[in-house]
């Protein structure tokens, strides 16, 4: 309903645009001031008409609201924007409510069987601001009829448009135009405020009614439900909003699971680099794009891994080469002592084979082997 007016709002605010286009005109100011002085001749006369019809005629060219445009001189002539077809009378109970609305927009009594609604305005000389004439649109209810018919609510909702007295001015049943459709009810909407929402029972049945005023008029736009379709249609708004929660939790809770999950898969992952690093897989690597905390943890582990890596390698470089001076050592101890031994046997191979001299040369060259050894013994251990 608040979408619908605000519709005819702007249809309306369109029509004191043209309005304001007409009677600023040059040609039009001329013309209406010219026939209080009088034309010079009979052709200015004619001319006048002609440029000042074409404009009204350009004036209302595009707009589908509009079947017509008249504007009435203070003298009694007509001009219209019309080249054919019945003529429209301003009767003088028209201009004088024309003329009680000082400027403002005065609708006047619908036509119920040419189905147009006059909508008169005051013309006022541009230098004196004294009235010099009248203009009239029609415009045609089903123009206004257009606006809301097409809407989704007309479906279901009787819709129309009524005047500040009550009387139907647009609607679907044509034949209600200029007539108070439904009186009691009527009376409710003229002595509400701007909008409203009442129940009511109508053609014998429970049923809702809905209103609101259209702005600068006396017009109201009236929607009427009945009451059983109005409740399915809170039935139904009511299972589409428990639809749509119950979607919106099961979307929630699924978007949760796999915003939890891309929070934990790298933790995870992690520990599992963490696993591996303890059963001596050191060269394990734990990569993570990103700068957040996970990335923080992932370079330190990064570190952690490295330096183990280099210290195991150090250590075990450090113990081997101590093994293997402990074989030297070992062996260097080993020589001497087997080189000895075989001395000893050669002295007393010597002695037993009768050549003393032999034995005598082996023993002095054992023992001088032995004080030599004792004395590189003796240096090293000082040196350690």
């Amino acid at each position: 309903m608040n979408e619908i007016s605000r519709n005819i709002e702007t249809a309306l605010n369109e029509f004191n645009r043209i309005y304001y286009a007409i009677f600023t005109s040059a040609d039009v100011q001329y013309l209406l001031n010219q026939e209080r002085a009088g034309f010079p001749s009979a052709r200015d006369a004619l001319e006048a008409r002609r440029k000042v019809e074409n404009h009204l005629l350009e004036a209302i060219l595009d707009n589908r609201q509009l079947e017509a445009v008249y504007l009435f001189s203070s003298q009694g002539n007509r001009y219209s924007s019309l080249s054919a077809g019945p003529p429209y009378m301003l009767t003088e109970s028209d201009k004088m409510r024309i003329e009680a609305a000082k400027g403002k927009p005065a609708w006047l009594d619908p036509d119920p069987n040419r189905l147009v609604i006059p909508y008169g305005r005051l013309v006022n000389d541009l230098e004196t601001q004294k009235p010099i004439g009248y203009i009239v649109f029609l415009v045609k209810e089903q123009g206004l009829y257009e606006i809301y018919k097409n809407t989704n609510l007309n479906k279901k909702y009787e819709m129309f448009l009524i005047n500040e007295h009550g009387m139907m001015i647009s609607g679907e049943d044509k034949t209600q135009i200029q007539t108070v459709r439904y009186p009691e009810l009527t009376r409710r909407v003229l002595e509400g405020d701007l909008e409203g929402f009442f129940p009511d029972r109508v053609n014998n049945r429970d049923s809702y009614v809905s209103y609101r005023r259209i702005a600068n008029t006396g017009w109201r736009i009236v929607g009427i439900i009945s009451a059983a379709q109005y409740e399915e249609e809170v039935i139904s708004l009511k299972n589409r909003i428990l639809l749509i929660i119950s979607t919106c939790f099961v979307l929630s809770a699924l978007l949760s699971i796999l915003w939890s999950h891309g929070i934990s898969k790298p933790i995870r992952d992690l520990s599992r680099a963490m696993k591996d690093l303890e059963t001596s897989r050191f060269n394990v690597r734990f990569e993570y794009p990103y700068r957040d905390e996970v990335g923080i943890l992932s370079r330190s582990f990064n570190k952690m891994a490295d330096r183990i890596h280099h210290l195991i390698n150090t250590v075990y470089r450090e113990q081997l080469l101590k093994q293997q001076t402990e074989l030297k050592y070992l062996k260097f101890q080993v020589n001497p002592h087997f080189l000895f031994n075989t001395l000893d046997t050669i002295h007393w191979l010597a002695v037993i084979k009768g050549v003393p001299e032999l034995g005598d040369i082996t023993k002095r060259l054992g023992d001088i082997m032995r004080e030599t050894r004792l004395t590189e013994r003796f240096t090293a251990s000082r040196r350690r």
